[in-house]
């Protein structure tokens, strides 16, 4: 399809003629030869007599104003193509210079809204461009594992439908996923004027896609694709795009992005029911938006993802970009769909368009784009409906599986039941908000919505049709995919500075052979050679910077908290899946063998050696519980230690094994005999007692369970033995108070 530019000349209002003509440049239903020669045609006009057709009044004909001159200097600045957003602080004063259009209702059809509306904003460049050069560094990027989607500019797009090279169907989801998404943006200018980075952008788009479920039957990643397609419909328009720059384009193809990356699958009230997790922490107002939108921004905001390159850019300042993806995405909820069609009804009863509207036309756009399927052909509205009702099905059976109330009580499995659900669904959520903006819907778009809602030609065209609505009798269990939203807030609030965080970036390192703290010159002269290596050495340095060492890199000894830390871990592993004294005693030995031989004391290893078998390392555990005593605080271990291990001190040859791993072998064993007792006891009181207050029959795995479900872990990288059992023996001391002497003594 030849491209024809949206620069179109503007006209002299006063001019009746040439107004028309200016509006057919922009009618679909024109042929497109016919349309470039009246584009020919107007720029002639234009270089023949400039200051006629270049003059813009900034009202209408019956406005009485006469200052023509102010009206030309007013219009003679129009909103560039690097326009800042709609943010106050770089908006003008003047309301008439923030206005994108006058005389243009949003809620009018195109063509009578180009008939009479004057435009103020000035492209120097169209919004498409050619897409060879943009896709191709994109495909570098994929190793050439991608094609261009010649479909994605067409109105009756199937993403069932995309081909491959040998005209078979691609059915790679991944590969399906980056090649519409790339082909979309390498269509559009904004690539080029924004100067964005091709390679990150592309490696955004890759880990993205690895966040959306693959549970859920539509809000997938094909469903984000297929909505990207949907808004790069609309944006092709140019009754749509001459209102909005390109970074306002740019932000409403990342909020259609976000919308599906970290949704549940629920309805939000089903949330609350459930007392979700996604409630506690962002409540009930807009809890799926606000989950996505930290998944989103987290994977956008990344060094190697973030692709805004240019500083003169808004959107290079990242909290102007979070601001305002916030806004688009939050004002798409439920909760506040009436605020924003209020909104949308009051920018069209003021008949023009500005900067303050820009959000609330974005945030509809992306909603319609969201529930693309109800402007598809009947092909493509029959399977996204299968999966929309599919997934209202399977809510409704986790509601009952939770014995909750019915939230849709006319779902079955009835065909024409479900029909009427669909249209319903259409009718009442997106046809209203379409017709609040129906000047920025394409006329074929819109008439696709018009036959969808319209339940008795819907049936109609079904029989006399191959469409078939199938709802799968069973459908998937549905699963909770909250936990990388949970993941990534647990990154953003720790503390960057921590220990835990430090330690967590070695740990890898810990039980490595490089790695493994001996003083054999021997081992020491092949970690150094080791170290020469260059990937080694820059992790090395990297590591010893994360935890803060004062150490030479070259010398690769890590720091007695990494260790410690390891053993924590350990402790923690065994504590969670409940395994006995003896397992993590011999796993412990044997650890602090690995990482250094010195850990344990010189007697134990000269009667049992310095590489044991598991039976051994429990055999030399006894031993060393019967010779040695516990330390009393963390104080003595942490000095004893510090003694003997410094930097640059010899090995230590005494007979004496570790302090904190004396203790952590102590505080194992009190545990499991704490439980035994507790168990005990509770056993003993119900033989002993005929008549109980509590119908619930305490057992030994009750009491581990409710043992494990109350006790309270750090919210940290590496999770710490601190549960409630432990902390009633006599004598015991504080996980906590030892982290402190840790990191002071570090």
């Amino acid at each position: 399809m030849p491209f024809v530019s949206d620069a179109v000349p503007k006209t002299a209002c006063n001019t009746q003629a040439l107004n028309r003509l200016q509006s057919l440049c922009y009618e679909p239903s024109i042929p497109v030869e016919s349309r470039q020669k009246l584009l020919a045609v107007l720029n002639t006009l234009q270089s023949s007599n400039h200051n006629t057709l270049n003059t813009v009044s900034l009202q209408p004909n019956n406005d009485g104003l006469s200052n023509t001159k102010q009206n030309k200097d007013q219009t003679s600045k129009g909103i560039d193509i690097h326009a800042p957003l709609w943010h106050r602080a770089y908006a003008q004063n003047d309301g008439e210079r923030r206005s994108r259009a006058v005389g243009f209702n949003v809620a009018m059809s195109p063509f009578r809204n180009f008939a009479k509306s004057n435009s103020f904003n000035k492209r120097s460049l169209p919004v498409l461009q050619d897409h060879t050069e943009t896709f191709a560094q994109m495909n570098k990027v994929m190793c050439q594992t991608i094609r261009y989607v010649e479909s994605v500019s067409e109105l009756e797009f199937d993403i069932n439908d995309v081909k491959e090279y040998d005209n078979s169907i691609m059915v790679d989801k991944e590969r399906l996923f980056m090649s519409v998404c790339c082909s979309i943006f390498s269509n559009f200018s904004l690539t080029t004027t924004l100067s964005l980075d091709i390679s990150k952008l592309t490696n955004f788009l890759i880990d993205i896609f690895n966040y959306y479920s693959e549970e859920h039957y539509f809000h997938t990643a094909l469903h984000a694709a297929d909505s990207l397609q949907m808004l790069s419909l609309f944006f092709r328009e140019p009754n749509t795009n001459f209102l909005f720059t390109d970074e306002e384009i740019l932000l409403a193809f990342l909020s259609v992005l976000c919308m599906d990356i970290a949704n549940p699958a629920l309805h939000s009230m089903t949330l609350v029911e459930l007392n979700h997790p996604l409630v506690t922490v962002f409540g009930n107002l807009s809890v799926k938006k606000q989950a996505s939108l930290i998944v989103f921004l987290h994977q956008l905001f990344l060094d190697e993802n973030f692709f805004m390159t240019m500083p003169q850019s808004m959107l290079y300042a990242k909290n102007l970009l979070q601001e305002s993806l916030n806004t688009i995405v939050i004002f798409t909820s439920s909760r506040l769909r009436s605020y924003l069609m209020n909104q949308l009804r009051c920018v069209a009863m003021l008949n023009r368009v500005d900067g303050e509207s820009i959000p609330y036309l974005l945030s509809a756009l992306t909603h319609l784009s969201v529930n693309a399927f109800a402007f598809r052909p009947r092909r493509q509205w029959v399977f996204w409906g299968n999966c929309l009702y599919a997934e209202w099905k399977r809510e409704a059976e986790e509601r009952q599986r939770h014995w909750l109330g019915e939230l849709f009580p006319n779902l079955n499995y009835d065909p024409r039941s479900a029909v009427a659900t669909l249209v319903g669904y259409c009718a009442s959520t997106v046809k209203p908000l379409a017709d609040v903006v129906k000047s920025l819907v394409p006329t074929d778009l819109y008439d696709n919505l018009e036959r969808n809602v319209d339940r008795v030609a819907v049936e109609a065209e079904m029989e006399s049709t191959r469409c078939v609505f199938s709802i799968p009798k069973e459908t998937r269990t549905w699963s909770d995919n909250s936990s990388s939203v949970i993941e990534i807030l647990r990154k953003n609030t720790a503390h960057a500075n921590s220990l835990d965080r430090k330690a967590s970036k070695c740990a890898i390192l810990n039980a490595s052979p490089q790695r493994s703290v001996t003083y054999s010159m021997e081992r020491q002269n092949s970690i150094m050679q080791l170290s020469c290596q260059p990937s080694i050495s820059d992790i090395e340095v990297d590591c010893f910077r994360a935890c803060g060492s004062e150490a030479n890199p070259n010398s690769v000894s890590p720091t007695r908290s990494e260790h410690y830390f390891s053993f924590l871990r350990l402790y923690d592993e065994f504590e969670r899946s409940g395994r006995s004294s003896l397992d993590f005693l011999s796993k412990l030995i044997f650890f602090a063998l690995q990482l250094d031989p010195h850990y344990i004391g010189r007697y134990a290893r000269d009667a049992f050696g310095d590489d044991c078998t598991a039976q051994q390392c429990g055999e030399m555990a006894v031993l060393i519980r019967s010779v040695e005593d516990t330390p009393s605080t963390a104080e003595a271990i942490v000095n004893s230690r510090s003694r003997s291990h410094g930097p640059t001190s010899m090995p230590d040859e005494s007979n004496n094994t570790d302090g904190f791993i004396l203790l952590l072998m102590n505080m194992y064993i009190q545990r499991e005999e704490e439980t035994e007792r507790l168990v005990s006891s509770h056993i003993l009181q119900e033989n002993i007692s005929e008549d109980t207050e509590c119908d619930y029959k305490t057992s030994p795995s009750n009491i581990l369970r409710l043992s494990k479900d109350n006790k309270t872990q750090r919210d940290s990288p590496i999770r710490l033995p601190d549960n409630p059992i432990t902390l009633e023996v006599k004598n015991s001391f504080s996980i906590d108070s030892l982290i402190s002497d840790l990191e002071s003594s570090n």
